[in-house]
């Protein structure tokens, strides 16, 4: 099972990839960890994000995993392309209340 997670570092996304991680393991998946940072903003930071959770969570998890970042202005649309190209089998965003 492939899954795809966008990945903000907000509270929300951070309790989606928890679930993500879960259903890696019961699925044997591989999660592709997702940051899509806009072109305004470096790219670095959207590297030292990724490494976060690399560092807190993914890496401990035992799951299968790839970090990767994207610049575009059109987040929904590059979440879209990625998927069409490499097709996931489940796209998980987290939900802001």
């Amino acid at each position: 099972m492939k899954i795809l997670v966008g990945y903000d570092d907000s509270d929300c996304v951070r309790k989606a990839l928890d679930e993500v991680i879960k259903i890696a393991k019961a699925f044997s998946g591989t999660v592709t960890v997702l940051n899509v940072f806009e072109p305004i903003y470096t790219e670095t930071g959207g590297l030292e994000m990724l490494e976060w959770i690399e560092t807190l969570k993914i890496i401990n998890s035992n799951v299968k995993y790839n970090l990767r970042i994207e610049g575009s202005e059109e987040i929904a649309y590059t979440i879209c392309k990625i998927d069409k190209i490499e097709g996931f089998n489940l796209i998980v965003i987290g939900k802001r209340d």
